[in-house]
């Protein structure tokens, strides 16, 4: 879920500094085998999908340094095939590749030609990508690229300044595309509040961390960041271009194959387990609807962590689950309901909960989802449930922790993974030794 910085990278040799470079490269491959005397004057730099919408290889979000692109000639009159590609460093590229909406382009051009590089046996083209790369420091531009503008019914929204703006194209419209998971409607949900509003960032965490799938943090948006994310879907700012010390909220989210009962669902073993695992406070968010509500905004379920707390039994029943193999458990695991020690209902912590409207689809759903991150943000005491004083500042960690209980979790398996590996081996020497007497 990081920003598309290329498709690979090269570390090259500085002679002079004495140190390795790296440089990433976007990668692509032209389509068709053409004619050697083709002049490449129409090549794609987009492509589509089923649904008669194009995605376009340049943005203004997606930089990187070298562009290859990769292209194969057939000699009709001997049937050779060569191939042949451009090593393009990023500034070379016209600006009109960026904002066109058209799906091809002209490589033909004048400022291309010195960085074409015919592949041979010899690996003389290594050589001259070297050369490309040597001659030339920064390769990519040093200013902003201009965003594409596609085709779209516009509206305006109001933002938190409470300045009218005109958007164009809201990611929000394919939300509920078939194939689309849970975490990535709530993800481009979330955003498109944060974009129209100018406020807020979630940010996408490692899946294998044990304090939640996001985080929420305060963050205040530009308009040229508004616009690119209207555009192209990309966010300002991800995880690793933030701050050490910059705030988050960790949010774990849960969505199930079946809708949940008026006592909420169930929490697994292993996701009792994540949530032992970390002593943060986060915010759990649970879909109610499950994959019959997979086309519309259902209500959520937000609870916090710190309001969850298994008695011993409990805790006993999920250490033995863990233990067993699947199709092994013979007790069932604890709804929500019954987890919680607030004192509080399940439907207490049911937010976006807009009675029969929850059928339409024609508004920006989920806008009391991003108030409550934001309270959960802020540093003002709110209350949720109602009555129940919340103190923001509980619920933050700052990215340099979030990181650190990453690095420990990891090291936690790997050392573990290290003892049934001395284990295997123990009892394999065992068995040898057996079988020699």
């Amino acid at each position: 879920m990081q920003p598309r910085l290329a498709d690979f990278k090269l570390l090259v040799f500085q002679g002079q500094l004495q140190q390795y470079r790296q440089v990433f490269v976007q990668y692509k491959i032209d389509g068709h085998d053409r004619a050697q005397e083709n002049t490449l004057t129409h090549v794609s730099i987009a492509r589509g999908s089923a649904r008669g919408k194009y995605t376009w290889y340049f943005s203004a979000h997606d930089r990187f340094d070298y562009l290859l692109y990769q292209f194969e000639y057939l000699n009709r009159s001997e049937g050779t095939p060569s191939t042949e590609f451009f090593f393009l460093p990023e500034k070379v590229l016209p600006d009109s590749f960026y904002n066109t909406t058209d799906i091809e382009a002209d490589f033909s051009i004048p400022a291309f030609q010195p960085y074409r590089i015919l592949v041979d046996n010899a690996g003389q083209w290594v050589k001259g990508i070297n050369e490309i790369v040597q001659k030339d420091p920064h390769p990519r531009g040093t200013g902003p690229r201009p965003v594409r503008l596609v085709d779209g019914d516009a509206s305006t929204v109001s933002n938190d300044n409470g300045e009218t703006v005109k958007i164009g194209s809201l990611p929000v419209r394919h939300l509920t595309e078939n194939g689309q998971n849970f975490h990535q409607k709530f993800f481009l949900a979330i955003m498109t509040h944060c974009t129209m509003k100018r406020s807020g960032l979630l940010v996408v965490q490692s899946r294998s961390h044990p304090a939640g799938d996001f985080g929420f943090c305060r963050y205040r948006w530009t308009e040229e960041e508004q616009d690119a994310f209207l555009v192209s879907s990309r966010p300002p700012r991800t995880i690793s271009s933030l701050c050490a010390h910059t705030p988050l909220v960790p949010c774990s989210i849960y969505s199930r194959e079946r809708e949940g009962t008026f006592r909420g669902p169930s929490l697994t073993s292993a996701e009792i387990r994540r949530l032992n695992s970390c002593p943060l406070n986060w915010i759990l968010v649970f879909d109610i609807f499950g994959q019959e509500g997979r086309d519309y905004y259902s209500p959520l379920l937000i609870v916090p962590s710190d309001d969850i707390a298994l008695t011993a039994k409990q805790q006993a029943l999920h250490e033995s689950n863990l233990a067993k193999g699947h199709g092994e458990f013979t007790d069932r695991v604890p709804l929500l309901a019954e987890l919680l020690q607030s004192g509080h209902a399940i439907s207490d912590y049911a937010v976006s909960t807009s009675g029969p409207l929850i059928f339409d689809n024609s508004g920006i759903q989920w806008e009391d989802v991003w108030e409550l991150l934001k309270q959960f943000a802020s540093v003002a005491p709110f209350q949720y449930p109602r009555k129940h004083q919340r103190i923001p500042d509980r619920y933050h960690a700052t990215l340099q922790e979030l990181h650190q209980r990453l690095i420990k979790e990891h090291s936690k398996v790997e050392t573990h993974q290290r003892i049934i590996e001395a284990q295997e081996l123990e009892a394999r020497a065992s068995n040898s030794h057996e079988d020699d007497i």
